[in-house]
């Protein structure tokens, strides 16, 4: 479900920059900030700076890099098991 709701949030997106440290990332759609960062145990999403929904539970580390259009995540969860995926970032056409 992660991959689902990050993947949504990168489509079409204004733009896409790495945050603390790497661990997080700012996506900006319409004019919206949306930060996807680890937070203690789990992945969070704030909207604006506030509130914040997790996303994704039993996480140990997280890292987002950012070359070009494609951003890399490398997570490792509590188990152990670390998971990467690649995304491929658009922006909106006119």
């Amino acid at each position: 479900m992660f991959v689902i709701d990050l993947q949504s949030y990168l489509h079409r997106s204004d733009s896409v920059e790495i945050i603390n440290g790497g661990s997080g990332i700012r996506v900006v759609q319409r004019g919206e900030e949306i930060d996807i960062e680890l937070y203690t145990d789990m992945m969070r999403k704030q909207k604006s700076r506030k509130g914040h929904e997790v996303m994704l539970t039993r996480v140990s580390k997280c890292s987002f890099v950012l070359e070009g259009d494609i951003l890399t995540i490398r997570t490792k969860f509590s188990t152990g098991n670390i998971e990467e995926a690649e995304y491929v970032f658009t922006k909106p056409s006119g």
